[in-house]
């Protein structure tokens, strides 16, 4: 240990203070802090070196001299040189700090969608993950190749957020496709339903409201009367809404498990550790049991040790008849949330129900059916048809 940080603080009585001080400066003793009180006691501080000879010093001169504590740095200074193994250990512990700070630890992937899985496998193409020094991932080539890798993404970032690699990503919308008038083409039905209202922009219709139509049926023909009775081909175009009718079936067993406890409970402890998990006692072999864990860490991010203390309680399980209204409703509200999904963003609902089945007294089915009014039409170029 350096002896700059070693001082010892001591007090001096006496009437040849002055003297003591003449004669350990001639002796080349370095004192420092010195001061004075009211009762001309001196406050001082010595190397700790230099100690020994200070003290034969006062001896000759009849100056009395009392040990005080030492100055704060000094006595963190005595403290370390008395426990070595914790300095070392301190160091150590610093040492392994600071060199795991150079290196990332997780890999955070934003917005990705999904690219994340195919960003992972490229960074593991690239031997890049957890454990790897920062000063190896060149962030701006990662985030070339990303780029050029994914040109429909509008905006991409790859930067170091502490002992993390963050990737960032904003993925771009396409702009909307506009139809070309140069192609033309029929409006068919995308489904079955019946006609409720009819709009042609363009082209001859071929259905009025009240008609009952087919999936893939002409409604809006491509084709126009010009001049002298001739016709022209043209891209039809127009909204036709029509009824439809969307079903989603849910069925839910009328039976329940009970789970009832048999009184008999069996406790153990697990030591984890990265290499395996050790017990001096074996799982209960229950048939069916209730399992509660506690873990209790007994290290830390250098240490990583744990038990777990686990405890089974049996039970056994029997089959029981649920209530029918219950059942009824819980299938009710399955099939209506199927239903919500079929939905589509603009479509009217005009009605909705259910409708109840039992089967073989093992279930109940739920129907959930909404009439629905929605714009059925899509366009078909001549060339891609018959």
């Amino acid at each position: 240990m350096d002896n700059r940080f070693l001082y010892l603080r001591f007090s001096l009585h006496g009437l040849q203070t002055e003297k003591l001080l003449n004669a350990a400066k001639r002796e080349n003793i370095r004192l420092r802090c010195i001061s004075r009180k009211q009762d001309r006691t001196l406050i001082c501080q010595c190397p700790k070196d230099q100690y020994p000879a200070f003290c034969d010093l006062c001896r000759c001169c009849g100056c009395h001299l009392t040990p005080l504590p030492p100055p704060r740095l000094s006595g963190m200074a005595f403290a370390l040189c008395r426990n070595k193994w914790f300095l070392a250990g301190f160091l150590l512990f610093s040492f392994l700090i600071i060199y795991s700070l150079r290196l990332i630890w997780t890999v955070d992937i934003l917005h990705a969608g999904p690219y994340e899985g195919d960003i992972r496998a490229y960074l593991m193409e690239q031997q890049i993950g957890p454990g790897t020094v920062k000063a190896d991932i060149p962030l701006a080539k990662i985030q070339s190749h990303l780029e050029w890798r994914y040109p429909e993404c509008a905006w991409i970032k790859v930067s170091f957020k502490g002992t993390s690699l963050q990737i960032e990503m904003t993925q771009g919308t396409l702009p909307p496709k506009m139809p070309d008038s140069d192609i033309s083409g029929d409006v068919i039905a995308a489904q079955d339903g019946i006609v409720n209202s009819i709009v042609t922009f363009s082209g001859t219709p071929q259905v009025k409201p009240g008609d009952f139509i087919r999936k893939g049926q002409i409604l809006i023909l491509g084709e126009e009367k010009g001049m002298n009775g001739t016709t022209k081909p043209v891209r039809a175009q127009g909204q036709i809404n029509a009824r439809i009718w969307i079903t989603q079936k849910a069925q839910i067993s009328a039976w329940e498990n009970l789970t009832l406890p048999t009184g008999n409970v069996h406790s153990r402890r697990v030591l984890h550790t990265p290499w395996g998990a050790l017990s001096l006692t074996d799982k209960p072999d229950y048939t069916a049991y209730d399992l509660s864990v506690r873990h209790d860490v007994l290290g830390g991010t250098w240490f990583p040790l744990f038990i777990s203390r686990e405890k089974y309680e049996e039970i056994k399980v029997e089959k029981a008849v649920r209530s029918a209204e219950e059942v009824q409703k819980e299938a009710a509200q399955a099939a209506m949330i199927l239903l919500e999904r079929k939905l589509e963003r603009n479509d009217v609902v005009v009605d909705k129900w259910v409708d109840y089945s039992m089967i073989e007294v093992e279930s109940y089915a739920a129907e959930a059916v909404a009439e629905v009014l929605r714009d059925i039409g899509r366009f078909r170029a001549h060339h891609a048809g018959d």
